[in-house]
């Protein structure tokens, strides 16, 4: 089990106060200083158990009406891809090959990331520093998702298309960001918690809504359906009204946060995770949890006696479809031992490369052809990164100079997206193309047929009463006549 490591000396604890005050302990989610004893990056528990709902602590909800979130201290987002950088703290087995110094110094404040004092003093190299969006350290994901992510999802509530991925190499804390633990739910549970809550607060008033989700994984450059594996040939295609999408891929729809979190437990477990040279639990392929969005205005409807919709007179006829996707890419990652573990991560490099291809490309003054076709990643990505999304990347590095070659790559990365400009727009399509007048209309027809067949049968129970009354009735006159016979005989 991975766990924080305590600091041995003040001068580091000065480097990393950000990381103290991030600190999560474990029995009452207050702030303390970095221990053993912390929540630290576990990751055999982020992947072999689902975060809990509960033990979560209120959030501010201010975007629902309209407002910007206080927590929500973005800086240059509008119309480019939002990036935070997230310096996980060291692990026991970092710690224990002894890789003491951190590398990296994060400035939360400043939202800067740049080289520690004593990492320059070891190294002889000169002081370099990035800035971001947003710049977080240590193992808050509260934090995390309230400065980073709530936006975004907020955004997909009222129409608009948003994603959000975690990048950086393996054993970086991606899919504890993305997933969590127990205590420290991540981003996934987080947003699907947020989105139930939406809709519970929209539908007091006039508003509808329909959500299905799915979940797939890109595995050795293959696309598979985490809900229903035993589906094969899964494609990617695209048409004018839904984009690119992938199918033939099970959507389910769901009406409650843990029976997302259900599904998602059952995805999970048919994920392919194998444990490699730099990882116990390491992810082998890219999943891409989405969550399509249907929202409608009852107010732009009136419901019938019949129980179906009609439009008024210049009402606006539409349903807002938006569509959010929560991916957790798989870590760029060195030369392996294992032969099988080296055939995925060739797959795997191949295709963060082609992200990054992709993204050089976009941020380019003359982009020429973008080579989306070229990895399954990017083919499914190719709307959002063209621009019609929300974008929220995580990038995820370690502190430790084993690794600064891979984290100073990944912070390269981070500095290019930065770059990607994306201009959102709202989704609105006539009711007849959307999933949820579609069902209501199926629901008032069936409604229709039992009605139907309620009076039908009605009218049978009355016509054998009646059948039953004229046959006691003539068996009354024959057993009449048979006693006359009798009688006279």
């Amino acid at each position: 089990m991975s766990t924080l490591i305590p600091l041995p000396n003040k001068r580091r604890q000065n480097h990393y106060a950000a990381l103290r005050r991030t600190s999560i302990n474990s029995q009452n989610g207050s702030s303390t200083g970095i221990n053993s004893g912390a929540v630290g990056y576990n990751y055999n528990s982020s992947r072999a158990s689902s975060p809990a709902l509960s033990q979560r602590s209120s959030v501010s909800y201010s975007s629902i009406n309209g407002n910007t979130n206080s927590n929500n201290n973005n800086k240059n987002n509008s119309d480019f891809c939002q990036v935070t950088v997230r310096i996980r703290p060291f692990t026991a087995n970092e710690w224990n090959l002894g890789n003491t110094i951190p590398v990296w110094e994060g400035n939360e404040e400043l939202s800067t990331v740049s080289y520690s004092d004593e990492w320059i003093e070891k190294s002889n190299k000169n002081q370099l520093s990035y800035q971001y969006d947003n710049v977080i350290v240590g193992s808050d994901n509260k934090e995390l998702y309230n400065r980073c992510v709530k936006d975004v999802v907020m955004s997909s509530m009222e129409g608009l298309n948003g994603t959000v991925f975690a990048y950086g190499q393996t054993a970086s804390g991606k899919t504890y960001s993305m997933m969590g633990v127990e205590n420290q739910p991540g981003i996934i549970p987080q947003a699907v918690d947020d989105v139930f809550y939406y809709i519970r607060e929209m539908s007091k008033g006039d508003n509808e809504f329909l959500l299905r989700v799915s979940y797939m994984e890109i595995y050795n450059e293959q696309i598979q359906d985490l809900l229903s594996p035993e589906t094969t040939n899964l494609r990617i295609f695209e048409d004018r009204r839904r984009g690119i999408y992938v199918s033939p891929l099970k959507e389910e729809i769901v009406t409650s946060a843990k029976q997302v979190m259900r599904i998602i437990q059952k995805g999970e477990s048919n994920r392919h995770i194998s444990t490699t040279d730099y990882n116990k639990h390491s992810s082998r392929s890219h999943t891409i949890f989405q969550m399509i969005i249907e929202s409608k205005s009852q107010s732009s409807s009136t419901r019938s006696s019949k129980g179906s919709f009609y439009s008024q007179k210049g009402s606006s006829d539409s349903v807002k479809i938006s569509q959010l996707n929560l991916i957790d890419l798989s870590g760029s990652e060195k030369a392996t031992s294992d032969a099988d573990r080296r055939k995925e991560g060739a797959y795997i490099n191949k295709s963060l490369l082609t992200l990054g291809n992709v993204i050089s490309k976009l941020t380019e003054e003359k982009r020429g052809h973008i080579p989306y076709r070229d990895s399954k990643l990017t083919r499914i990505l190719q709307s959002s990164l063209s621009g019609n999304a929300k974008i929220s990347v995580i990038c995820t590095i370690s502190p430790a100079g084993i690794n600064a070659d891979e984290s100073h790559n990944t912070l390269n990365f981070a500095k290019r997206v930065k770059k990607v400009a994306t201009k959102a727009h709202t989704n609105q399509v006539l009711d007849d193309k959307a999933l949820i007048q579609k069902y209501k209309k199926e629901i008032n027809e069936l409604k229709v047929k039992l009605q139907v067949a309620t009076d039908m049968s009605n009218i049978s129970s009355s016509a054998t009463s009646i059948d039953d009354g004229k046959k006691e009735e003539e068996m009354m006159l024959l057993k009449q006549e048979r006693m006359k016979v009798e009688f006279y005989d």
